[in-house]
């Protein structure tokens, strides 16, 4: 499978998230002046679906975090 970031080319559905890829994508980013966002607030099973079911629409998501939402977060700071 062909990597996009931190997701196998299936999106997600093999329920595995490939950070090192990411994190190489976000480094050359960075150096770079280029910045990025993440995709898929959104509930679900796979693991580019950032949040878990019973998130609630109006925030406060820290205890719903899912799949690589907590790797997107700590390199969003």
């Amino acid at each position: 499978m062909h990597h996009r970031g931190p997701r196998d080319a299936d999106g997600g559905l093999d329920g595995r998230a490939c950070h090192p890829e990411a994190q190489s994508w976000i480094d050359w980013m960075r150096a770079n002046g280029i910045s990025w966002t993440a995709w898929k607030l959104d509930v679900g099973t796979d693991t580019m679906n950032l949040l878990s079911p019973g998130a609630p629409v109006t925030g406060g998501w820290n205890n719903y975090l899912h799949g690589h939402a907590p790797f997107v977060v700590a390199n969003l700071r």
